[in-house]
């Protein structure tokens, strides 16, 4: 999945005129050192996120700081000493990722408008020097490409976060940018898989003409629910499938400095242009609509993460 938005936190270096796309590539993460202090910087980092552990209590605390970051980094770190690339002194996922940079930009060279680059969501170089990076050098459009063959809240979803935070997307409008691009990504790819599997004869008529209806009338109405339920008062939405997003700057014009989220006490003024806020479940009117928004959050958090590269899981 890909996401696009304008970087507008950011001010490009002086004397260059914003013109340029850039392109960022965001891998899983490695420690900086094959040593157990490296790895343990990284851990508490990837560990920390609620994308991948969802409930940062206190006994998770206990359990991260008083066992899990004193006894598993020496082990990790002994594994990634027996496939640690020493002639450039990092782990084999980053050297993967610089050449997937290298080669993209070198495939794409004749497009003068266009840079990329890469970044790591834990450890270094981070999604914000990565952003940096590329608005330095005149860009005022970002394409990010999480490397992941699938979408998780663990995998992509913790990517678009950090992008979020880094460009000061507001909470109300991240939404409305997820489920339109969301949409307009899966419907050309769907209409794409099909023709391919139909090239092949892997098509069974008979199950597309049984499901073809009802997948439709439930995709329009999980984008209806996801666009117009409000948040129940008193209570922070949540972001669901935010695996691709897109942005002009003209989506959050009406939303004045400092107002970080939408809520039914806002003013009209500022409520009118984003109509599409977070989704709490307990906020869906219908029991229907209300049981599939939570089997769908319970299916984001339990979605495991799939290794990258040949570096050690965490």
């Amino acid at each position: 999945m890909t996401a696009v938005v304008p970087i507008q936190s950011a001010k490009p270096a002086a004397g260059i005129t914003p013109q340029r796309v850039g392109v960022l590539l965001v891998n899983l993460g490695t420690p900086d050192s094959a040593d157990a202090n490296g790895v343990r910087v990284y851990l508490k980092e990837f560990l920390s996120d609620p994308r991948v552990i969802e409930n940062q209590g206190l006994l998770w605390k206990l359990a991260l700081n008083g066992v899990i970051l004193r006894t598993r980094p020496a082990r990790k770190a002994r594994d990634y000493q027996k496939i640690w690339n020493t002639e450039k002194n990092e782990s084999p996922l980053k050297t993967i990722t610089r050449a997937q940079s290298d080669k993209l930009a070198a495939s794409i060279a004749d497009h003068d408008h266009v840079v990329v680059d890469w970044a790591m969501r834990y450890g270094n170089p981070s999604i914000r020097a990565g952003i940096d990076a590329l608005t330095a050098q005149g860009c005022d459009r970002l394409l990010v490409v999480p490397l992941y063959p699938q979408y998780s809240a663990a995998t992509s979803a913790t990517v678009c976060d950090e992008v979020f935070r880094v460009l000061d997307v507001p909470d109300a409008v991240r939404m409305q940018l997820c489920v339109g691009t969301s949409i307009a990504i899966i419907l050309p790819t769907t209409v794409r898989s099909y023709i391919t599997h139909r090239e092949k004869g892997l098509v069974i008529p008979r199950v597309i003409r049984l499901w073809a209806l009802p997948a439709v009338i439930g995709v329009s109405c999980g984008a209806v629910i996801a666009a117009f339920a409000p948040p129940e008062p008193g209570v922070a939405g949540r972001i669901v499938s935010p695996t691709s997003f897109s942005r002009t700057r003209s989506a959050s014009a009406s939303i004045p400095p400092g107002v970080d989220s939408v809520s039914p006490t806002t003013p009209a003024s500022i409520r009118r242009a984003p109509k599409i806020v977070p989704v709490n479940p307990a906020a869906i009117r219908t029991k229907a609509s209300r049981r599939f928004m939570e089997w769908r959050l319970r299916g984001c958090s339990s979605s495991a993460r799939s290794p990258h590269g040949r570096q050690p899981g965490p």
